[in-house]
């Protein structure tokens, strides 16, 4: 019984400083581009919670990161849509990443349906905001989503891999 929950608070602890990363590489050290597109690091923490923890927790601590990041610096209105879509993106990591081994296909594939969800997703959110047509919001987007797939998977695919080896031996 002790080593059950022994593993809950490492779980809960894993998260919290995972959750404190993502708040981090978000808000503090990412570039804003606009006030609807912002290239950070949050990516990184995210796929690593996946990878540790699955895909509940990812998703969980994704939506808890996404409100405690609004809280502490607010871009734009609070909608509910953007934590439910980083609620998808940890499941989506979790799921492709999660007891698997990574290889660069796994981490391309797990990429590529977090960009696709961020994607098609977002730009109903922001449809709904800002009401720019969505299929405007879809021709605006796409370069940048390409571009940040590619980024995305080739920074995860050199060191996602070699954070998950360390983490082994310790």
């Amino acid at each position: 019984m002790n080593k059950y929950k022994n593993n809950r608070t490492k779980t809960l602890v894993l998260a919290a400083i995972l959750i404190s990363l993502q708040v981090v590489l978000t808000r503090i050290i990412a570039i804003e581009f606009t006030q609807y597109f912002r290239l950070g690091g949050a990516f990184f923490a995210l796929s690593l919670n996946g990878a540790l923890l699955g895909p509940v927790t990812a998703g969980l601590s994704s939506m808890v990161a996404d409100i405690i990041g609004y809280l502490l610096k607010p871009t734009g209105p609070y909608f509910p849509g953007f934590t439910i879509t980083a609620g998808i993106s940890g499941l989506l990591y979790g799921i492709f990443l999660y007891k698997k081994e990574l290889t660069w296909k796994n981490i391309a594939k797990a990429t590529g349906a977090v960009t696709l969800n961020n994607y098609f997703i977002n730009s109903i959110w922001l449809t709904i905001l800002f009401g720019i047509p969505y299929f405007t919001q879809l021709k605006v987007r796409l370069l940048g989503e390409i571009a940040v797939f590619i980024v995305k998977t080739i920074i995860l695919t050199i060191v996602l891999p070699k954070i998950m080896e360390a983490l082994k031996k310790m």
